[in-house]
């Protein structure tokens, strides 16, 4: 397996809904833009970590760019990997709000949900059989999973299911309580839950990001509440809190 952890990390960034809801512009047009949100496609020339923020520059290098993306020091502990040195030379795809700061204009950056990275070959999920229901690590919104025979200088071992994605689903078959109203209605599908695994592996902030009936939510939310805890993730060797998303599935009762 050739797969790297570069690769591995770029299927974890999705962009959100609201990319659809912006003007997509160019960089160079982004002081026109200032106060509104926007979708701007362009690479980082250049970056610089500062005591309270991390300049990540897009369209050219300081004191050139284009704009300049900003990432607080309060934000940049969302982050497992160095958004700057992660980023750095990537043609980015960003969504956000333009604002001005000394006649030039940036764009806060808090997560990297407002980021796809362009032109990157993702990794191939069968590679890893114990994500089949784990479907990417978001840790935090940079995530990392260990490779064997990949660098392990930057090695984030994600959390998981104790047993493995098998043991999770036939956790999931035996408990599932099948909603009656979705039995009526021969509702089933996939429900996407984000959370975070703590470093004790219990579950905490859980929230529905691709959902069936109501109904159904509660009952993939109840699943996740009263199960077993997590094995938590750890990097190079130490437990950490790590954003995680799972995949229930709704198979209706034969």
């Amino acid at each position: 397996m050739k797969q790297t952890l570069l690769n591995l990390f770029f299927i974890v960034i999705l962009p959100l809904a609201v990319k659809a809801q912006s003007p997509t512009i160019k960089a160079e047009e982004a002081m026109q833009y200032v106060g509104k949100t926007v979708t701007v496609t362009d690479s980082i020339y250049s970056t610089k970590t500062l005591d309270s923020v991390t300049l990540l520059n897009i369209g050219g290098h300081y004191p050139n760019q284009l704009l300049t993306l900003v990432i607080l020091k309060a934000d940049l502990r969302k982050f497992i990997i160095d958004p700057a040195k992660i980023l750095n030379n990537r043609n980015l795809t960003v969504t956000g709000k333009i604002v001005e700061y000394q006649g030039k204009p940036q764009m806060m950056l808090s997560t990297l949900q407002q980021v796809k990275i362009n032109n990157v070959k993702p990794a191939n999920l069968n590679d890893f059989p114990d994500y089949g229901s784990q479907i990417y690590i978001e840790a935090p919104n940079l995530g990392m999973a260990a490779v064997p025979g990949d660098n392990a200088n930057v090695d984030f071992i994600p959390p998981s299911f104790p047993g493995g994605t098998e043991a999770f689903e036939k956790y999931i078959e035996k408990n599932m309580i099948y909603p009656k109203a979705a039995i009526e209605t021969g509702t089933y599908g996939r429900i996407v839950v984000d959370f975070i695994v703590e470093k004790d592996g219990s579950l905490s902030d859980l929230k529905i990001s691709l959902g069936l009936t109501e109904e159904c939510n509660a009952e993939a939310l109840r699943l996740l509440k009263t199960g077993p805890k997590f094995i938590p993730g750890k990097r190079k060797g130490e437990v950490v809190r790590s954003p995680l998303k799972m995949l229930v599935r709704f198979r209706l009762p034969k």
